[in-house]
């Protein structure tokens, strides 16, 4: 028998034989090489992009090199080594399975094989490169898919839009290894012998010892190196690994592992877990971080709803924009001044230089600003505070607020409503989830002048207005060329075109500070008066700043740090300002002894603001932000950046170790209160 017969033999015919599950004697030679060759080929590709994203290797500005000496990158990428060669085995036997049924030649076959095995850590490493690119290391699945409300198609809707060009650009991949393989089977045809496939038992077997010893490798790197492990969750494969060895390593039932953080420092014991209640002085530390909150540290107190008397009301107007930067205001494009509103009303009144957000999400941003407080006063708003004073309240609102904040936040005391569920053949997205769903500032704006033009009362007006405009595009078809005519289309939304992407912003920007002019100016023509007008947004947005687009996922300047302007209004404002401080200024304006006519001004710069990733039962990250100064403490790495320095909480001393202990222990007094406020905080 000749050996292009041998090499073609069928897989049936060699049950039985004494070498029956290794098929012929040369298919286990072709398979290993396969899987050693595949393997290499991708480990060799996550180096170079772990490098390029993280610095794994070498360090770099903003990288937290976990390799310090050469042994144990070595070791890292040994151990990816067997990963990748785990995962690609039994697709390349499959591959040289289909390859053998489609009588492909050797070459060819080959090819099939080692893409087989290698696409799906390919496409894995493809999609998260590019969302890395997007939205930066700090983008977390889980933590978007909780703040969605668990909604897979709110997540869909999220992430489509980014995804697009990464699909498509691996759908030509496909179609050119396909053709490749085609083309190569072609020009061997007839020179050299078909492909040789191993029998399923011997792919069975090698591919389960594989696994045995890659978990058995894993489990022992991920108990004893946290750099390795931190390494490990830089990979696809590696992330995989751990988080499967995490759910393993649950053996109380509480959700939580010890091979992720936050680890479970108790893993037999279920009241024992991250994010459970610390009950104060019972010498048990149940979250699992600072310690057992003494007893004399427990108490979280707010001030009660605002019950004063107002001595004056005048018509207030408060805008609260969608993802609008605080260095937008005040600044200028090609000599074009971007929100020339907004500056007049700085000269009348106060700009806020340091205003600050306590989350990056919207739903939460907004239930801090209007019931001024981090858990809850007793189900009342801002919006209760001025029905309670004879004011007509109104609401519009360019995207859906159906959460609305909570339970917390009612509508029945709203006396005219408006948001985009109302218009939803003007909307300019392409969904209409709840996360997803805006319409222009321009219907916006049409609704407040028919409710204006409606008006029959004599009642104080108040208005909450929110703009949409500056969310993700940054760019819809009834904006207006005020900063540019040429705006970078969503498709050619990328690092490379930020300085395109920052004018389209730019102009969605001067878009907005354009309709807060025309309202307040319709008011005025309304009511014959000039209202009060308190102006800043929910949160900022990045721009690729640092490598991040988008919202939520940092808690850093251009994430957190908001607009905040009040004219008007005799406010006096603690710097740095958080959202909650608002509802409390109001009143004190409306309620003390300074004429209205007085200018507001800066009361004192000894403030801090708490902020938080996520939700505040369960964040990713929690942070102190005073003049100069942040502490921020992530759970989902156990490490604190105090000063520009990252370490982990064991390694801090004397003050830094104070400042944590501060952190935590007002995170765990806001938990107790919290759990016994009132239901419904979005903040939950």
């Amino acid at each position: 028998m000749n050996r292009a017969t041998a090499e073609s033999i069928p897989l049936a015919r060699d049950v039985g034989r004494s070498n029956a599950s290794f098929g012929p004697p040369a298919a286990p030679r072709t398979w290993r090489r396969i899987v050693l060759c595949a393997a290499l080929l991708v480990t060799l590709a996550e180096a170079l992009l772990l490098q390029r994203k993280t610095g794994l290797f070498t360090g770099g500005f903003l990288a937290d090199t976990p390799f310090r000496t050469w042994e144990d990158a070595a070791a890292f990428l040994l151990v990816l080594l067997l990963m990748n060669a785990t995962a690609v085995a039994p697709l390349s036997a499959i591959g040289l399975a289909i390859a053998r049924r489609l009588r492909l030649r050797s070459t060819a076959g080959w090819l099939l094989a080692i893409a087989l095995g290698c696409a799906p850590i390919a496409i894995a490493d493809f999609l998260s490169f590019e969302l890395w690119r997007f939205l930066g290391d700090a983008f977390d699945f889980g933590l978007a898919y909780r703040l969605t409300g668990r909604h897979l198609t709110e997540m869909l809707a999220v992430s489509a839009p980014l995804l697009t060009r990464p699909l498509a650009a691996g759908l030509v991949a496909v179609a050119g290894v396909l053709a490749l393989i085609v083309i190569v089977h072609r020009l061997e045809r007839g020179r050299t012998p078909m492909i040789v496939a191993p029998g399923w038992r011997s792919a069975v077997a090698s591919t389960l010892q594989l696994v045995l010893f890659s978990a058995a490798t894993v489990t022992a790197v991920g108990l004893t190196s946290d750099t390795m492990r931190r390494g490990l969750l830089t990979t696809s494969l590696g992330t995989g690994w751990l988080h499967v060895l995490n759910g393993v390593s649950d053996l109380d039932g509480d959700g939580y592992g010890v091979f992720l953080y936050p680890r479970d420092t108790a893993p037999l014991n279920a009241s024992v877990h991250p994010y459970a209640l610390d009950i104060p002085g019972d010498g048990i530390d149940e979250d699992g971080v600072g310690g057992d909150l003494p007893i004399d540290q427990a108490v979280y107190t707010e001030l009660p709803p605002p019950k004063n008397p107002w001595r004056a009301r005048p018509p207030v107007l408060l805008f609260l924009l969608e993802s609008f930067r605080a260095d937008v205001v005040g600044g200028y494009y090609d000599g074009r001044q971007v929100t020339p509103i907004m500056d007049a009303l700085s000269v009348r009144g106060l700009k806020v230089e340091s205003a600050w957000s306590h989350n990056g999400f919207t739903t939460q941003s907004r239930f801090h600003t209007l019931t001024g407080s981090m858990i809850g006063r007793s189900g009342t708003s801002l919006l209760d505070d001025f029905k309670n004073h004879g004011y007509e309240v109104t609401y519009f609102s360019g995207q859906d607020d159906s959460a609305f904040g909570g339970t917390l936040l009612s509508r029945e005391r709203i006396d005219h409503y408006f948001d985009a569920r109302q218009e939803l053949d003007k909307r300019y997205t392409a969904y209409t989830t709840a996360g997803s769903l805006a319409v222009p500032c321009s219907v916006v704006e049409q609704e407040i002048y028919k409710y204006l033009n409606d008006r029959k009362g004599t009642d104080p007006l108040f208005m909450y207005v929110n703009f949409q405009d500056t969310h993700y595009p940054y760019d819809h078809p009834g904006l207006q060329p005020i900063i540019t005519d040429n705006p970078l289309p969503r498709s050619l939304i990328s690092p490379s075109r930020r300085s395109d992407l920052w004018r389209t912003y730019l102009n969605a920007a001067a878009n907005v500070d354009a309709a807060i002019g025309r309202v307040i100016e319709a008011v005025h023509h309304k009511l014959g008066v000039e209202p009060a007008v308190i102006v800043l947004s929910d949160h900022g947005e990045s721009l690729f700043d640092r490598g991040f687009l988008g919202h939520g996922y940092v808690l850093n300047a251009p994430q957190t740090q908001i607009p905040m302007i009040v004219s008007g209004l005799p406010v006096r404002i603690d710097v740095p300002f958080g959202q909650v401080g608002l509802r409390d200024a109001i009143d004190d304006a409306l309620s003390g002894t300074t004429p209205l006519d007085a200018r507001p001004s800066i009361a004192s710069t000894n403030g801090r603001v708490f902020q938080y990733l996520g939700s505040l039962a369960a964040p990713g990250q929690i942070g102190w932000l005073s003049n100069g100064d942040q502490i921020t403490y992530d759970f989902r790495t156990n490490r604190v950046v105090f000063w520009e320095s990252s370490l982990a909480p064991d390694a801090l001393r004397g003050q830094p170790k104070e400042a944590f202990l501060d952190l935590v222990r007002t995170w765990e007094r806001m938990r107790l209160a919290q759990a016994h406020a009132a239901p419904g905080s979005p903040a939950r």
